[in-house]
């Protein structure tokens, strides 16, 4: 990363526009920085906000990775909703 590129980025964090906060935002969830959203891209922002939801030690099962395969779950589905939903093809 460029000096140029962190001191946008940092303006843009402390900018109270909240236009530039989104752009921001969007460009940290990008990536491979082509622009847009693919499917592993949108997986793994599910994955991550609902790793944060539930908790780690509660007790979901006998299996020690059962917390890993309901958050594994979840996030297919909810990425697949959200292709879903902009009527845009996961493939």
């Amino acid at each position: 990363m460029s000096w140029q590129n962190y001191f946008e980025g940092m303006m843009k964090i402390k900018d109270q526009n909240i236009d530039n906060k989104l752009d921001l935002f969007f460009q940290i969830l990008d990536e491979n920085g082509d622009g847009s959203f693919d499917y592993n891209e949108v997986y793994n922002l599910s994955l991550i906000s609902l790793q944060r939801v539930i908790p780690p030690d509660k007790n979901y099962g006998k299996l020690e990775d059962d917390k890993e395969n309901i958050t594994n779950i979840l996030a297919e589905f909810l990425t697949k909703f959200v292709f879903e939903l902009c009527g845009i093809e996961t493939d």
